[in-house]
């Protein structure tokens, strides 16, 4: 995340209040999703480009990597 906000300062500005930055950032949460768990470096795509992480038809395939792991999800819950 720190690595990412220096160029991406906008992103990372609607990261920090999201569910996942305020796992991650307010209570250390290292499980908690950041940049770098669904965009693969500089391979970030618009958000109407197929193969973007976040195009309609893959939030899906993509969220589930991490919200499909039982074990992960009841590490989180236990906030």
């Amino acid at each position: 995340m720190r690595a990412c906000s220096g160029c991406h300062a906008r992103a990372a500005e609607a990261y920090r209040p999201s569910v996942h930055g305020s796992a991650l950032l307010e209570q250390g949460r290292i499980e908690s999703a950041s940049c770098p768990d669904c965009h693969k470096g500089h391979e970030i795509y618009r958000p109407s480009d197929p193969r973007s992480a976040v195009f309609a038809t893959r939030v899906m395939e993509d969220c589930a990597r991490c919200h499909a792991d039982a074990k992960l999800i009841r590490a989180m819950e236990k906030l």
